[in-house]
């Protein structure tokens, strides 16, 4: 009878480790939640990693499969991803581009994230994609970085398009990023970005400039604040 307890209680066991496993897998991984609950990651360059904010908010690049394209007869894929974020327990999709919630990007590319800020209403991130497009006649060098900020208490976000710049490929021939920041300034009650652009056909640096409200209304910008607006992120039922 002691030995069919016990069996019963290693194989009990056993199932709710397996469970938890596979139910918590994408969002609930121990390991990372405890290196990073007081000292969040601020970069990342590999897909599905998260970054946890806190324990009911967390934010990662998520790997959405390759898809196949086919222009004129040649045939080439790309890399399908977004940007996603666990919130209060669900999980919504807030990375936007022209035709979808996720971004297509050439298999040769290397995609990175880094949390440029966050208190208790806003988190700012970027996004920078610096891609060979080998699957064009003429293949060419891109470099597009965009700023996005997310309010998680109203679950909106806005995108900034920072830098998008091509070259030839094999060369450095493209502007390049070379330092952003976003500052508080609690007296106004305004978050603002600034970013550092080497144009190098230009051979000098502009300064890009961004401010935004707590509620993600624009307030300047060096590109104007008519080409900006605040979406809704997209609840994501099929992801725990």
């Amino acid at each position: 009878m002691k030995l069919f307890k016990m069996f019963f209680l290693i194989l009990t066991f056993g199932l709710s480790v397996s469970s938890y496993a596979k139910d918590n897998l994408i969002w609930n991984d121990p390991l990372q939640d405890s290196i990073q609950i007081n000292a969040p990651l601020e970069y990342i360059d590999s897909y599905n990693k998260y970054i946890v904010l806190n324990h009911d908010l967390k934010v990662r690049v998520s790997d959405f499969g390759k898809v196949e394209k086919n222009n004129k007869n040649r045939k080439y894929m790309l890399q399908k991803y977004g940007v996603q974020v666990f919130n209060q327990g669900k999980v919504y999709t807030i990375f936007e581009s022209l035709v979808s919630l996720v971004s297509l990007v050439s298999l040769d590319s290397f995609v990175d994230f880094e949390l440029l800020y966050h208190d208790k209403n806003i988190f700012a991130f970027r996004i920078r994609e610096d891609s060979v497009i080998n699957y064009m006649k003429k293949p060419y060098k891109n470099l597009s970085v965009n700023v996005f900020f997310y309010n998680f208490k109203n679950n909106k976000f806005i995108q900034i398009p920072v830098l998008n710049s091509d070259g030839i490929e094999g060369s450095k021939n493209v502007d390049l990023l070379k330092g952003d920041q976003v500052i508080y300034n609690s007296k106004n009650g305004y978050y603002s970005y600034s970013a550092s652009i080497k144009r190098v056909g230009l051979n000098k640096v502009d300064i890009f400039r961004f401010s935004i409200g707590s509620k993600l209304n624009c307030i300047s910008s060096t590109l104007g604040c008519e080409i900006f607006g605040v979406l809704p992120a997209q609840l994501n039922i099929k992801t725990k």
